[in-house]
């Protein structure tokens, strides 16, 4: 059996970390760069101004700045402000969450055709993740140590960690959960191409945010070595990184779908507002045809 305890051990498993970390931030980085042209698009006015392109464009920022903080702070080799480092990379990376959570938060309430449950549960758990944020932000602590570099204290930060880390799965799992649910509740998958693609991305993204966002808690709820806090953190910031690309790519997908001629969505993708066909009705009493509408968002 493996001792986490053995300086051999440490030493490697934190060279593996460190290798874990600059791997994921550089696929992220070559991510952002060879998608930046769907936000220069909104910049330039070639694509229709959206409410949510925001969100989108914030939490990718926060994604990029969170990976860049951590390469500085595992190769800086003078000593630095490593609490003012440790709390921007802390804002960062929950804002990166923050956001891809709340991309998948109004989907999901625009396919529950914006029912009021649906509006309070989301809204309660993204308060109760943020919450977590919070307190992870405010107890947070980092010091320079010399011949290691900045290095994060235990104690209340741990446990505000695994509180971030245990919300953000289960506030992820559950509103993905919704998403399919509503889909296949509403029969929609088979009628229109569009709900057809949101239930492929539901599944797509329950697996993928499932399977990082599971051993990223694991992780951080595993006592391997207490007095070296990188075990706890070893795949919170890959899972940070592969949650931002999914939902990144989900959202692009769903826009350039929604731009389509014939579309049926409304201004926005994630509002989900289905436009109303219009069918010829014949009158028995006028021997004419009129016009009626049959309404897209009818429950069967």
């Amino acid at each position: 059996m493996v001792d986490f305890h053995d300086p051999a051990v440490v030493q490697a498993d934190f060279v593996a970390f460190v290798k874990l970390i600059h791997v994921t931030a550089g696929l992220y980085m070559w991510e952002y760069l060879t998608t930046l042209n769907f936000e220069w698009s909104y910049i330039t006015g070639e694509r229709p101004y959206r409410r949510t392109i925001w969100v989108y464009a914030i939490g990718r920022l926060a994604s990029l700045a969170t990976a860049v903080i951590f390469l500085v702070s595992l190769n800086v080799r003078a000593k630095v402000n490593c609490q003012a480092m440790y709390s921007i990379s802390l804002i960062c990376s929950y804002l990166a969450f923050t956001c891809t959570a709340t991309l998948v938060a109004l989907r999901v309430i625009a396919i529950w055709l914006w029912s009021r449950y649906t509006i309070a549960l989301s809204v309660g758990l993204w308060s109760v993740t943020a919450g977590f944020f919070l307190f992870g932000i405010i107890q947070g602590r980092s010091s320079w140590v010399p011949g290691l570099g900045c290095s994060t204290a235990q104690g209340d930060w741990l446990l505000s960690a695994r509180g971030s880390v245990n919300s953000i799965f289960a506030t992820d799992f559950v509103l993905l959960l919704l998403q399919l649910i509503g889909l296949l509740r509403f029969g929609r998958t088979r009628e229109r191409g569009v709900w057809v693609l949101l239930c492929k991305q539901g599944i797509i993204w329950l697996a993928v945010a499932t399977f990082a966002q599971l051993v990223a808690m694991l992780f951080m709820n595993m006592n391997f070595n207490s007095a070296y806090p990188f075990y706890e953190k070893m795949f919170v910031t890959p899972a940070m990184y592969a949650m931002q690309i999914c939902v990144s790519r989900m959202y692009c997908s769903l826009m350039e779908h929604n731009e389509r001629p014939g579309a049926i969505l409304g201004a926005d993708p994630n509002e989900l507002s289905l436009s109303i066909p219009t069918i010829e009705v014949f009158d028995a009493s006028t021997s004419n045809f009129g016009t009626g509408a049959v309404r897209g968002t009818e429950r069967r």
